[in-house]
């Protein structure tokens, strides 16, 4: 019979993956009008619930006029990702920094946790820098990619970099009308805001870079991480096979059956009840 805390285990790690399920079915539906813009309602609520300064930068009758727009201007379902995009414009008229909207993102299942653990990705390791009109690499702490610091990006998967700029200015607040803040933290934390920028988990992204008079493409893969990639044995250390003595086949022949009875006095592996999850 089955143990209870083993029961109660199994049926919350269902229920979990069933959510999981369900929670990432909800990312990719679209949601209603009504929906939406009661989500406009309680985010506009919660900010004059929660922040002592709201109408520092803005008056409440800018914002007031900003979120009730924005509810009028939906008239279409959208998506969780679509409805980022036009609630975290609105949200950084507050014009304080430290408010920030993040959009939500397709959850994993402990299986995928735990396989995506074991990779690296790059292009993340990068930090980057804006320099008049060039968007450069300044960093790479990966120091797999040094020679690409001082690289001008001219696209990221074909899309031009001065319009991922310019399209993530508007997601994000700076406080007041500093406006040296974006370059700044954009390029700082770019694979983060590019992240949300696009609403999905990339695991290839190609630059297009320009060096002195060089234009060439850099792609990034995510990968296994080194210490799980399976070193194979130098030609040196291979076993070679040698022809066996009669004398030295029965030895082995005895070794071989002496593991056998070890093997058969243990439990099975296989009778173990492991928890079940239901994709």
């Amino acid at each position: 019979m089955m143990k209870p805390i083993t029961l109660i285990s199994i049926l919350l790690l269902i229920t979990s993956c069933v959510s999981t399920k369900k929670y990432n079915a909800e990312l990719l539906n679209k949601h209603s009008i009504t929906d939406l813009q009661s989500d406009v309602d309680e985010t506009y609520n919660e900010l004059k619930k929660l922040h002592p300064k709201l109408y520092r930068y803005t008056s409440k009758d800018q914002l007031d006029y900003k979120f009730d727009s924005l509810k009028q201007c939906i008239q279409a379902p959208l998506t969780s990702h679509m409805f980022y995009k036009k609630l975290a414009p609105v949200v950084a008229q507050v014009r304080q920094g430290h408010i920030s909207v993040t959009p939500p993102f397709i959850k994993r299942s402990r299986k995928q946790k735990k396989q995506r653990a074991k990779t690296s990705f790059d292009f993340n390791k990068l930090e980057f820098e804006q320099v008049s009109d060039a968007f450069l690499i300044s960093a790479d702490y990966s120091e797999k990619h040094e020679n690409l610091i001082g690289s001008q990006v001219l696209t990221v998967n074909n899309e031009p970099i001065q319009k991922i700029i310019a399209d993530t200015k508007k997601l994000i607040a700076s406080d007041g009308y500093n406006t040296t803040f974006y370059n700044s933290i954009i390029g700082h934390y770019f694979s983060g805001y590019y992240l949300k920028y696009k609403g999905v988990v990339l695991d290839t992204i190609q630059l297009k870079l320009k060096k002195n008079d060089s234009i060439f493409n850099k792609t990034f893969k995510r990968e296994l991480k080194d210490k799980y990639k399976k070193q194979e044995r130098p030609l040196s250390d291979k076993i070679t096979k040698t022809k066996l003595t009669t004398a030295e086949k029965k030895i082995e022949s005895i070794h071989i059956n002496f593991l056998l009875q070890k093997k058969e006095s243990k439990p099975n592996a296989l009778n173990f009840k492991g928890y079940i999850c239901i994709n």
